[in-house]
């Protein structure tokens, strides 16, 4: 599958993300669960770009490739920092898959920030 890795600016510092599949596909951000990082979607990485562009976004603070120049403390930062992603990926309507800690992340979006755009077709899974 091939893929693109790209490093985000945002307030929180550098976000590492892996972006994968066909630019002509839907986008969907995956964000990977508490301890481990944006590699981990490889295990679900085929699956997903038979239908989506897939964004795997390294959380700022967990191990992996970003590189944090402040540390989220709460939900509302969580949420801050995703919504400085998506906005810097120029994502304006995404599904967003968070897998365990991933889903906390994005329940902080969803709560934070209700009556965003990025909820265009959004669905919120957490496995």
């Amino acid at each position: 599958m091939p893929y693109v890795e790209e490093d985000v600016a945002t307030s929180y510092g550098k976000t590492h993300v892996i972006i994968s599949g066909y630019k002509s596909k839907k986008p969907l951000v995956f964000i990977h669960g508490m301890g481990s990082n944006s590699s981990f979607s490889r295990f679900f990485i085929a699956g997903l770009c038979e239908n989506f562009y897939v964004y795997a976004i390294d959380i700022i603070g967990e191990c992996g490739k970003s590189r944090p120049s402040k540390l989220p403390a709460c939900g509302k930062d969580y949420a801050d920092w995703l919504s400085e992603v998506l906005s810097e990926l120029k994502i304006k309507r995404v599904p967003i898959i968070g897998v365990s800690f991933g889903g906390f992340v994005t329940h902080s979006l969803i709560q934070y920030f209700p009556n965003s755009k990025i909820f265009g077709d959004f669905f919120h899974k957490i496995i």
